[in-house]
């Protein structure tokens, strides 16, 4: 048994020792949270959405929203109330999102993505998070003036290129020209960024689905 092994059954129902392993990086800790919560964060997740499919999809995001911002947490309130509120908002959102209601964090469509990373990723990867969101932000403000705007009117709102023209009283030649020069500029800015990110949330996701009970059912069978 190694000094890590220890530590994790010494850590089993203390929230704040597994916590504090889970931050610095110790896998069993980040796997013994994911186990002990995924309970929790179903339950939370069924009650408000009456869907087991839906459920268990909101209590995957919500483990893994949960292990990438371990270092948000700042242990003001216990870690199954940050757990509970995580899991109540991300179930409103897929709550809003099912009955057509969408919201700044609502989902960037796949289609309008694709050109910006260099290839379209896999349907899992299609819901792009707030934090896939910033980092398309993020390029955005490094761009060039010129660019910004018909992007932003492009990427985040869904305008076609002639309404794009119309809103910012340019030739539609030009807007074309700007959106494919703006697209390659953000694409070599941050499409490796973007990869890697998409990379660490697949295995992220898969590391918290090992837990689900349906998972686990279909490996016994």
């Amino acid at each position: 048994m190694t000094g890590s092994d220890v530590n994790i059954e010494k850590a089993e129902h203390c929230d704040s020792t597994l916590v504090a392993l889970a931050k610095a990086g110790n896998a069993p800790a980040i796997d013994e949270l994911i186990r002990k919560y995924w309970p929790d964060a179903y339950r939370t997740a069924a009650r408000i959405l009456r869907c087991h499919a839906d459920a268990e999809e909101a209590a995957q995001d919500v483990l893994c929203s949960a292990v990438s911002h371990l270092a948000t947490f700042r242990e003001d309130a216990s870690f199954r109330t940050w757990i509970h509120r995580i899991t109540v908002n991300q179930s409103l959102m897929l709550l809003r999102r099912r009955h057509g209601r969408a919201d700044c964090s609502s989902p960037i469509p796949l289609e309008r993505v694709a050109p910006l990373i260099g290839g379209a990723p896999t349907p899992e990867q299609v819901v792009l998070d707030a934090e896939y969101r910033t980092l398309l932000e993020e390029g955005l403000e490094r761009l060039p003036e010129r660019y910004v705007a018909i992007l932003q009117l492009s990427v985040f709102e869904g305008r076609s290129t002639s309404e794009i023209a119309a809103s910012v009283g340019l030739s539609l030649a030009v807007v074309k020209a700007r959106l494919h020069r703006g697209r390659a500029r953000l694409q070599q800015d941050i499409g490796r960024r973007l990869r890697l990110y998409l990379t660490e949330k697949d295995e992220l996701r898969k590391r918290v689905r090992h837990y689900c009970p349906t998972a686990a059912s279909k490996r016994a069978a």
